[in-house]
């Protein structure tokens, strides 16, 4: 498998490879909420892709053919996108490049262990949020807007905005403890062919998982394990997807 991948409409993909990782938040971390608890291994069984930056408004209209963000910009994350809007995405993504499972959201185990790239701290970057305006565009940097994708620097795995910008759906139910996350149930042909888009999700009965801090969060929100549930057809300005 090639180290990275660039589809049709210009969006970049980079292989994430198998490993295990201790996924939640650390109780020692004194702001550790339930959702993030226990704080438990978990074994990514095979490499993926995963989108390098998160889906910006240009490849969004490139396909959709409309652009529902309230901050416009042609490189900057599209939002105002609840999850339904997501898969619709991914729908006509997969149509466009002429196959039909090629592309899916990750699961929130993927996405966090792609968000931590191998690192232990509270943050990919470390543990001091006074830190977190170098990596990140949120609360106090962001003047309450988004802005365009990789121009913070990239984690170790060269993943950008993985703290900040706008929440991303993934494909998971929420669930109250970290805990009771199992990686959802995958066809082994996308499996082995899926190219990952990122992003935050929701059923009718069970909220889907927010994922990172966005442009208004605050700096804990920005936290790697950090989530929360939202419902699959809420659209807001800080939901998007990678």
């Amino acid at each position: 498998m090639p180290d990275t991948y660039t589809n049709s409409i210009g969006m970049e993909f980079t292989l994430i490879p198998a490993g295990s990782f201790m996924m939640g938040c650390n109780a020692s971390f004194e702001n550790c909420v339930s959702p993030e608890l226990p704080q438990h291994q978990v074994h990514i069984a095979s490499p993926f892709y995963l989108g390098v930056t998160e889906v910006t408004q240009e490849q969004w209209v490139s396909v959709m053919g409309s652009n529902p963000s309230e901050f416009k910009g042609r490189t900057n994350p599209v939002e105002q996108v609840s999850w339904n809007n997501a898969h619709a995405f991914i729908r006509d993504l997969n149509t466009k490049e002429g196959c039909s499972d090629c592309y899916r959201l990750p699961s929130e185990a993927e996405w966090e262990y792609a968000a931590r790239a191998g690192t232990t701290t509270a943050y990919w970057f470390g543990d001091s949020a006074d830190d977190l305006g170098q990596y990140a565009w949120f609360y106090d940097n962001s003047n309450g807007k988004t802005h365009p994708v990789g121009q913070t620097p990239a984690n170790p795995w060269g993943l950008y905005d993985m703290h900040g910008n706008v929440f991303e759906w993934v494909q998971d139910c929420y669930h109250r403890s970290s805990g009771r996350h199992e990686i959802p149930q995958i066809h082994e042909r996308q499996r082995q062919r899926g190219h990952l888009l990122k992003s935050l999700v929701i059923t009718e009965q069970q909220g889907r998982v927010p994922k990172q801090g966005t442009g208004g969060m605050n700096r804990v929100r920005c936290l790697d394990a950090r989530c929360g549930p939202q419902p699959r057809r809420l659209f807001q300005n800080i939901c998007g997807e990678r």
